[in-house]
């Protein structure tokens, strides 16, 4: 006796059942991808503001700390390859010698540390700060050659960064 058509079985064939798997492998595969690439992009500019925080910290606090000093110096340097001599440390004095504050760049944590010290010249700092600079930049802090009562912080990142020098200049309250 012969079977008829609709007698057949219901049901999917192995090849079926293997598209939809396929199919479903590429879309997770897909989905996967755009929510990695998604967290990567959220991460980087998670990092970028805050960044971006820590610059306008540092910005205000030198602005502070500047108008508030009568003296500025570089107080340590370091050589390049060139055996030019780069400024890394850099120190503000209060009128009355007893507020010293000292800012150091440090390269290899791409920080800028914040010192206030006290007045004896052995003793402990008495505050401590550290802001948060972008990768493989540069910070300067020099004296205006024409006009020596301003002082300016420089942000200087390589060329190849989009981000573009950042400069933030301050008075002395030299009298």
């Amino acid at each position: 006796m012969r079977k008829t058509n609709s007698a057949r079985r219901s049901g999917f064939t192995l090849i079926e059942l293997s598209i939809v798997m396929l199919a479903l492998v590429a879309f997770m595969l897909v989905a996967t991808s755009l929510l990695a690439f998604m967290l990567r992009q959220g991460s980087d500019m998670k990092r970028r503001e805050f960044l971006q925080r820590d610059w306008n910290r540092l910005s205000q606090t030198f602005r502070e700390d500047a108008e508030a000093s009568s003296d500025f110096a570089v107080v340590a340097s370091e050589s390049d390859e060139s055996g030019s001599e780069t400024p890394t440390a850099w120190r503000f004095t209060s009128e009355d010698d007893e507020t010293v504050i000292e800012y150091r760049f440090l390269a290899e944590d791409n920080r800028v540390e914040r010192i206030v010290l006290a007045e004896e010249e052995d003793a402990e700092p008495t505050a401590r700060e550290l802001y948060a600079v972008p990768e493989v930049c540069q910070i300067t802090i020099d004296v205006d050659a024409a006009v020596p009562e301003i002082v300016s912080l420089r942000l200087n990142p390589p060329a190849e960064m989009p981000t573009g020098a950042r400069r933030v200049d301050a008075i002395l309250n030299r009298r």
